[in-house]
């Protein structure tokens, strides 16, 4: 079965669910990458995990990512290392 991985992490009492997307992401339409999300979202929530869905993904040395404003400061110190290690859940597609 086809799934994919996500770091389901507690961070200062907010369950988050971090989704590692690939470098192409941002060349998607608004439209696709929109479809793209509420997909991951959809398949996050049959698989029980609870908390904010926020998609990350790489350009060059930096991390890119979608989530609510005041976890900018949080999201903005993760590192795709960081990232890699705190990977613990398979997601069903």
């Amino acid at each position: 079965m086809a799934s994919f991985q996500v770091a389901h992490i507690n961070e200062q009492g907010n369950d988050v669910i971090i989704l590692p997307l690939g470098e192409t992401f941002p060349q998607r339409s608004p439209e696709a990458r929109k479809e793209m999300i509420n997909g991951f979202a959809n398949c996050v929530k049959r698989a029980g995990l609870k908390g904010t869905l926020v998609p990350v993904w790489p350009e060059g040395d930096r991390i890119h990512f979608i989530a609510p404003k005041e976890w900018h400061p949080f999201c903005a110190s993760m590192t795709w290392d960081w990232i890699r290690h705190n990977i613990n859940r398979q997601v069903p597609l």
